[in-house]
């Protein structure tokens, strides 16, 4: 069986419909049946067209493959084998190879549940994060709330989502509750950051009052009341005493006032009212920047603390943005430590502190904005993995790769360099991040190649696949038909979807040819096709910018035929071997034992050449003729009569005075060299048969107790069957 793949290379999605192409050539003697299995995808999901192909021998067909990648198929390059299976005889099965391209197929979403919790002081949400995707995603969540009156906590805070997974992360809100009035409903705001992407998902925290609405109702009236009856008695007193009233309200009460507001305990002396933080209180910014490329760095918590009686508390937080720029609003006059956190980053105190006991203090006063609060910040040891596609190299490529860091876009030194290994897969670590690294690949015999590639916080980056080319190869030699060179013949060289012509020159240098500018290294398949000749095809690899010359082709004129019937005794002999000899391979075949019984067909067999044909059967002597076929020749009627190889002597052993029948007869029979012996049988009575002799004389000894001995001579020919009649034996006095 011959298989050729006419899809080598397949660039593909999951969930996208392939269609595959097989052509296949039934090089046996019998019709074969032919199905086809994918090695590696779920049969479910596969589908032939046709699910069977029937092809007689010689003929030639084709088989659509029809398949789809499930979701979740990792991306990257797949090599999946395609087993052809021949329904007579599973020796003829065929595997070939195909590469798969997949593509990556991003989609991630995220969900909180419930989406509406009610609660004290504590609450617990679950953020469900799932991968329908073909590639691994990090995730890094982070919440926030409006009002600033809650702290989030999310365990864990990072994840790392396989393709084709989900994972759960637990997040606990808390904040002190509403002393009295209605519920206090705090809108939450998840967010989880991708590699290039922010998905957000909405839910709400009802935090239950202290005091419930009845009570809270009561007390206000009865305030109302005495509020009323306090400014009555205040008027009284002041239109009495004559003193101007005061026309001024004082200065400081504003401030006292915004400090009520903030304090973990009612102050007393504050004015009963509520005023707007933002307007009333300070404000923090400042940029963040990362410790290895003095570069803006996003996404890092800001967090204010501040010291109460309870202990230090969450008054602020926020992220910052890609340029590393922050601000914390709404801040109430006092002392703050800020603090800066991110996962895959060390945690900084302001200004320069690892620990809290390290931190400074930040003063904010009402109406004000402290800014330049600039903090530098490490990230943990990163690393980029990665691999590199060499093609179709015999052996292994060891390819060097080298990292060089990027700042500004001015590239550094190197600082890391690594090897791959026999899976063409590398490794660089550890890295200082987040940075941008540019990475260059280099191997004997290939163009060296370039890419960049920008890591995270303590993030292992996955680098694209990088294609190495290697130095332009070719392939030349000269094309003949029986030591002659031939011109005009086309010639095609294919790899993967890639093809290159040419044709042999029928003047000048005729048969030569040259096949220039091929990429390596490569598998190259050269078809030689020329009217009224044989075509031909070979297979040649070229490794990195390999020159391969002198290839030598050569070509026989066409193709014919040779039938006939083999016969014995004028009737048809089947399972007779008929073997040709004299073609650039040997041939064989057996005559039909059934229907057209001896009839016989050679097919295929290069033209023009003279044919030795030889049959062979057990018992028969071997017959050899000659058969001469022109180009595109075939020759019918061909007619062979076999002669049987043995011979046998048989007859009647009879008493020669009576004429009646004797057995038991002992019968010796030799040529000088071998010696057989027989009796005479009782039924027939006196009949004996001795057989599988070869041509020659025989000589025939008949004794028996009571009769004298009689000795005869035969002479066969051979496959002759002789028979003496009567043996007399004349009886002893």
């Amino acid at each position: 069986m011959r298989v050729e793949l006419r899809t080598p290379i397949l660039e593909t999605r999951p969930r996208d419909t392939n269609r595959v192409v097989l052509g296949v050539q039934n090089t046996s003697d019998v019709i074969d049946d032919i199905t086809v299995r994918v090695v590696g995808i779920d049969p479910g999901a596969v589908r032939t067209d046709p699910a069977r192909l029937p092809l007689f021998p010689g003929a030639e067909g084709t088989i659509t493959i029809i398949f789809a990648l499930p979701i979740g198929f990792p991306a990257g390059n797949h090599t999946i084998p395609i087993e052809v299976l021949s329904g007579t005889d599973p020796d003829q099965s065929v595997t070939v190879e195909m590469l798969v391209v997949v593509a990556e197929d991003d989609d991630v979403s995220i969900d909180v549940r419930p989406r509406t919790l009610t609660g004290g002081k504590k609450g617990e949400f679950e953020v469900l994060c799932t991968n329908r995707g073909n590639r691994p995603i990090e995730l890094t969540l982070l919440a926030s709330d409006s009002e600033f009156a809650l702290t989030h906590e999310f365990e864990p805070p990072f994840l790392a989502l396989p393709a084709g997974h989900e994972v759960v992360s637990l997040l606990t809100v808390s904040g002190r509750r509403p002393f009295m009035g209605s519920n206090a409903l705090r809108r939450i705001t998840v967010t989880a950051l991708a590699d290039d992407r922010q998905l957000e998902c909405e839910a709400t925290f009802s935090q239950l009052p202290r005091l419930r609405r009845g009570p809270v109702t009561f007390l206000i009236l009865a305030g109302i009341i005495a509020l009323w009856a306090l400014i009555f008695t205040f008027a009284i007193n002041a239109s009495l005493s004559g003193d101007p009233l005061e026309k001024a309200f004082p200065g400081r009460a504003l401030e006292s006032i915004a400090l009520a507001l903030g304090a973990d305990e009612p102050i007393a002396g504050a004015a009963a009212a509520r005023l707007d933080p933002m307007t009333t209180g300070g404000a923090i910014s400042g940029t963040v920047v990362a410790a290895s490329n003095q570069e803006p760095v996003g996404r890092i918590t800001v967090e204010a603390i501040r010291q109460t009686r309870d202990g230090p508390r969450l008054a602020s937080a926020a992220a910052t943005d890609e340029d590393g720029t922050y601000e914390l609003v709404g801040l109430v006059a006092g002392r703050y430590t800020l603090r800066f956190t991110a996962p895959g980053f060390n945690d900084v105190w302001w200004p320069a502190g690892t620990t809290e006991a390290m931190a400074s203090n930040v003063s904010v006063t009402v109406g004000n904005n402290v800014e330049e609060i600039d903090v530098t910040i490490s990230g943990e040891a990163g690393g980029i993995v990665g691999s590199v596609d060499v093609g179709e190299a015999v052996q292994t490529v060891p390819v060097t790769v080298t990292a060089r860091s990027v700042v500004d876009g001015v590239v550094g030194s190197v600082v890391a360099e690594g090897v791959t290994d026999d899976t063409n897969t590398y490794s660089l670590a550890p890295l200082e991040t987040p940075g941008t690294y540019e990475l260059t690949f280099t191997a004997p015999g290939y163009q060296a190649a370039t890419s960049q590639e920008r890591i995270t916080g303590g993030q292992i980056g996955v680098a694209n696949t990088v294609r190495l080319s290697a130095g332009e190869g070719s392939i030349s030699g000269r094309v003949t038909s029986g030591g002659q060179p031939l011109g005009g013949v086309q010639i095609q060289a294919s790899s993967g979807e890639n093809q290159w012509t040419t044709a042999t020159p029928t003047s000048g240098n005729i048969g030569t040819f040259e096949l220039v500018d091929l990429p390596t290294p490569g598998t190259y398949t050269l078809t030689f096709d020329l009217d009224g000749y044989s075509s031909e095809t070979v297979a040649i690899s070229l490794g990195p910018g390999e020159a391969r010359s002198g290839l030598a082709i050569d070509l026989l004129g066409g193709t014919g035929s040779i039938s006939g019937r083999v016969t014995t005794g004028g009737q048809g002999l089947g399972d007779v071997t008929v073997t040709v000899t004299g073609g650039p391979t040997p041939a064989e075949t057996t005559t039909l034992t059934a229907g057209d019984v001896g009839a016989f067909r050679l097919t295929g067999l290069r033209t023009p050449a003279n044919y030795t044909l030889t049959f062979r059967a057990d018992g028969y002597q071997a017959e050899t003729i000659s058969v001469d076929l022109t180009s595109n020749q075939s020759a019918s009627g061909i007619s062979v009569s076999l002669r049987r190889a043995t011979a046998s002597i048989g007859g009647r052993v009879v008493d020669s005075g009576s004429g009646q029948p004797i057995d038991g007869v002992e019968i010796f029979i030799t040529d000088g060299v071998t010696e057989k012996q027989s009796l005479s049988a009782s039924s027939p009575p006196g009949e004996f048969l001795v057989s599988n002799l070869t041509e020659g004389s025989w000589t025939l000894t008949f004794t028996r107790t009571g009769y004298a001995s009689y000795t005869r001579q035969v002479l066969l020919a051979p496959g002759q069957d002789a028979r003496i009649d009567a043996v007399p034996m004349t009886p002893l006095p």
